[in-house]
């Protein structure tokens, strides 16, 4: 899927190039298409797909939620809103059209505006005593990010606001160079971070009490929890845009596919299909042979949609209600 994602696109490249391609010095057309946009593009595609995915299933399993993903906590919208109030301030005190737009403000904004609602998230959780409390909280921070985000919209002049919308259609072709070993450093530490909490990730999978009584640290392992999920999804929605339904749908697949249900086994299989997803949807995104391109979240709303509905429909407790 990684070679199939450089070779297909409105150029296709034979699959015998891209090896060369990717180690030639020369400046070939087949080397800049590979070099300076679809080998990174492809490299930023897989480290999404482990950062969503993983995160996806951390709080499925510290909710003990189905339908918990990454975007729980608000974190997204976080995001979004750090991006249109630094867009909107912006545009008042005066700044260029091209610093309010380049990749670098964006990013920088988003990370700021997650930072932020982590360390609301956080604050809540010290005053709640379960994870459901939490979930709900998360959930009404979002919506009323998502609020003020849409008040910032209306305010915005038309050309401002194309460069937002554009941003929250997502993107994985604006990570290059140092930005994108920054963005490998970090999901490199929220992932051996996870690994180090396989133990407490099993005894949650029997509730948080029962966590408890086997020695878990259950104040501690939130913090945790919260914090890697928070680095994972803030960091890949700061480079990528909001990208939707992968921490939801992944877990789920990654179970059924493999019948894993234990995070010795379960962790490396949802990253594993975290990233085919991304590949795949990234191969569909951009239409080979044509020279349009998807937005990558409506290529993963579409995919990913149908997996939660039969997640929905599957649920005993979704029944009962």
């Amino acid at each position: 899927m990684f070679v199939l994602d450089i070779a297909l696109g409105s150029v296709t490249i034979p699959i015998s190039e891209i090896f060369s391609g990717i180690f030639s010095e020369e400046k070939s057309n087949y080397t800049v298409i590979i070099n300076e946009f679809r080998f990174p593009k492809a490299l930023t595609a897989v480290f999404t797909g482990v950062a969503l995915s993983l995160s996806g299933l951390l709080m499925q399993t510290y909710f003990r939620n189905a339908l918990a993903g990454p975007f729980v906590l608000g974190i997204s919208s976080g995001a979004s809103l750090g991006v249109a109030i630094f867009v909107m301030a912006g545009s008042f005190i005066g700044f260029s059209i091209a610093a309010l737009t380049s990749s670098l403000s964006i990013v920088v904004a988003a990370i700021i505006g997650s930072v932020l609602v982590l360390m609301l998230i956080v604050l809540f959780s010290t005053k709640l005593r379960d994870s459901v409390s939490l979930l709900i909280i998360g959930i009404m921070v979002a919506a009323f990010s998502s609020s003020i985000v849409a008040v910032i919209q209306f305010f915005t002049s038309a050309e401002l606001l194309q460069s937002f919308i554009f941003w929250t259609m997502g993107s994985l072709s604006s990570v290059r160079g140092v930005a994108l070993l920054i963005y490998f450093i970090i999901i490199l530490i929220g992932v051996l971070g996870s690994l180090l909490l396989i133990k407490p990730l099993n005894a949650f999978l029997i509730g948080e009490s029962e966590a408890r009584t086997l020695g878990v640290n259950t104040n501690s392992f939130k913090w945790q929890i919260i914090f890697i999920t928070a680095l994972l999804s803030g960091v890949a929605t700061a480079f990528c845009g909001p990208i939707a339904f992968i921490g939801i749908a992944i877990p789920h697949l990654a179970r059924r596919m493999f019948n894993a249900y234990t995070h010795e086994k379960l962790i490396g299989y949802t990253i594993f299909s975290g990233v085919i997803f991304m590949l795949m949807s990234d191969i569909i995104s951009q239409l080979p042979g044509s020279e349009k391109v998807i937005p990558i979240n409506a290529v993963t709303s579409l995919l990913g949609a149908p997996v939660v509905i039969w997640v929905v429909l599957k649920s005993k407790k979704a029944r009962s209600f």
